[in-house]
């Protein structure tokens, strides 16, 4: 595969689509909460209002995630370290879910919402994952490092 479509794909999975992910999830714990108080109105006013959370939040995400994907693969660039989408994806999905979960709970029991704490959070978390999951290049591929 070309060295540069390669590059864009992974910069589409690892910024845009995982962004979208976890738009997704985090809509997804919310409207699981709201289910659980049998649809007070703290977090949705009907069901209308969780397809438009669920729009507003996947189509965020997958904008918020643009820059974050760039972010990424400089990471890569200049650490010459590869981040494996697959695992990447996987596991910042089931961190977004675990804090979302967290923080919507904590919302709704205060009764205060926290402007964009799910997010940073999720961002912070996203971030140590990708440095935890990274592996050297030339380890990957059997070579050892220049000395």
């Amino acid at each position: 595969m070309d060295g540069s479509l390669r590059q864009l794909i992974r910069f589409f999975f690892l910024g845009p689509f995982l962004g979208a992910v976890i738009g997704v999830v985090q809509t997804s714990v919310a409207v699981h909460i709201w289910l659980r108080q049998d649809e007070a109105r703290t977090l949705f006013r009907n069901y209308d209002s969780v397809v438009i959370g669920y729009m507003i939040f996947s189509v965020g995400g997958f904008i918020v995630g643009a820059p974050f994907g760039l972010v990424l693969l400089s990471f890569e660039e200049t650490t010459e370290r590869e981040i494996p989408v697959t695992w990447f994806v996987t596991w910042a999905s089931l961190a977004a879910a675990f804090i979302s979960f967290v923080v919507v709970e904590l919302e709704v029991a205060f009764h205060h919402f926290v402007p964009f704490a799910n997010e940073a959070a999720a961002i912070i978390v996203a971030t140590a994952l990708a440095w935890v999951l990274s592996a050297r290049k030339s380890i990957q591929t059997g070579s050892l490092p220049d000395a």
